[in-house]
């Protein structure tokens, strides 16, 4: 608890976040690295969440960030077309008056 400053809410989300993934049972991975000695306490505790995920779970985070990736370029790529359409329209309109 050293590396969070003690028992803070970061220290406790920390310990959640061990706890979830050392017993989930699609991380079996890192399960044994812990229990084989490969991955010591104090670097443990000092994995982001996406090193103590499961591969299936950081798969699912990749997908989910790709796509969330391909639907802002869309929104901001339709957002281009309608500004340009409606800049079109204006000046349409401006030639007419």
């Amino acid at each position: 608890h050293k590396a969070c400053g003690g028992v803070t809410k970061e220290y406790k989300t920390k310990f959640r976040s061990l706890v979830f993934n050392l017993k989930d049972a699609n991380n079996p991975h890192l399960r044994a690295r812990v229990l084989q000695g490969e991955l010591a306490p104090d670097s443990l505790v000092l994995l982001g969440a996406s090193e103590l995920a499961s591969e299936q779970l950081s798969e699912w985070r990749i997908k989910k960030s790709e796509e969330l990736y391909k639907a802002k370029f869309l929104d901001e790529e339709a957002a281009a077309k309608i500004s340009t359409a409606a800049a079109a329209a204006m000046k349409d309109q401006r030639q007419h008056e």
